[in-house]
């Protein structure tokens, strides 16, 4: 589905796995935690919408939605993102 929103754009994969790469860096994941969240579709989706939606910053964009997820996926009360456990 992802692939299908970016029709004809260069480096698809790249462009998202560069997005979830800087946010899981910015929320100090360790590298099994970040693979794990790089490969749920949820994820590469919201890194994914705001390319075809041109705004004039398309990867801040997505890494803002982006860190906007990882915050909600937070369990209420404690620093535990819910994908951990």
């Amino acid at each position: 589905m992802v692939r299908s929103l970016l029709a004809g754009s260069v480096n698809v994969d790249t462009r998202i796995d560069s997005v979830l790469g800087a946010v899981a860096q910015a929320f100090r994941m360790d590298a099994e935690e970040t693979s794990r969240f790089m490969s749920k579709p949820i994820a590469r989706l919201i890194a994914a919408l705001p390319f075809p939606a041109g705004p004039n910053r398309p990867k801040r964009t997505a890494a803002e939605h982006f860190g906007t997820y990882v915050l909600s996926a937070q369990a209420p009360g404690t620093t535990t993102l819910s994908w951990r456990s």
